[in-house]
C-alpha cells in the first residue's frame, strides 16, 4: 500500500471488532452523467476489472489467492462527477496485500490491452446486469428518470439502446 500511499491515495483503515475481516471500500473518479459518450465504456471496463465472476479482480483476489469472496463494483454518477465505488471483505492480516493487488489491477488495465476473448465475457456480464436492473422497479424508476432527463437526445437513446435497455423504434419520446 505504501507504494499508493505515496501516490497520493489515501487509506483509513477502521477496526471491525471481532469479525476479523476488513470490509474495503476503494473510491476512483467515474465519468459524470455529462459525459455520455464515456458512461458505457466506463461501466463495461469497471464489469471486466472487477465486477464479473471472470473479472481480473476475482480471477486474482477469489480463485488465485483466496482471499475473498468478491468484488463488486459499482457507479455513482452527478452532473460534474461519477465516482466507482468497489467494494470486497478481506481477512484481516490479508488486507494490505489485496488492497495493493486490487489497485494494480485497475492500473493495468491502463497499460494492458484487453483481449477479445475477455472483453466478449465482459459484455456479456453487463448486459445481464443491464437486463436485470430494468427487471425490477428502481431499475425501471432509474431507466424512466435516464430517459426524461436525456430529452429525446438521439446519442443519449442509441447509447440505451446499445445497453439493451430500450427499443428506440418503438419508444415515443
Amino acid at each position: 500500500i505504501s507504494a499508493y500511499a505515496s501516490r497520493g491515495r489515501r487509506f483509513h483503515f477502521l477496526p471491525q471488532g471481532d469479525r476479523g475481516q476488513a470490509h474495503v471500500l476503494v473510491l476512483q473518479p467515474a465519468p459524470a452523467t455529462s459525459a455520455i459518450e464515456d458512461e458505457l465504456p466506463f461501466a463495461l471496463l469497471a464489469e471486466l476489472a472487477i465486477g464479473a465472476v471472470r473479472s481480473r479482480a476475482n480471477n486474482t483476489l477469489r480463485h488465485q489467492q483466496g482471499v475473498t469472496y468478491g468484488t463488486h463494483p459499482r457507479i455513482t454518477q452527478g452532473k460534474q462527477l461519477g465516482l466507482l465505488l468497489i467494494e470486497a471483505d478481506f481477512e484481516e492480516d490479508q488486507a494490505a496485500q489485496a488492497i495493493t493487488a486490487l489497485l494494480d489491477i485497475l492500473e493495468q488495465l491502463s497499460n494492458h490491452p484487453v483481449g477479445a476473448a475477455e472483453l466478449a465475457g465482459a459484455k456479456i456480464a453487463l448486459r445481464a446486469q443491464l437486463q436485470r436492473a430494468a427487471h425490477h422497479s428502481l431499475g425501471l424508476t432509474q431507466l424512466a428518470a435516464d430517459l426524461f432527463t436525456s430529452h429525446g437526445n438521439p446519442a443519449r437513446l442509441a447509447e440505451l439502446q446499445a445497453q439493451g435497455r430500450i427499443d428506440a423504434q418503438r419508444l415515443r419520446v
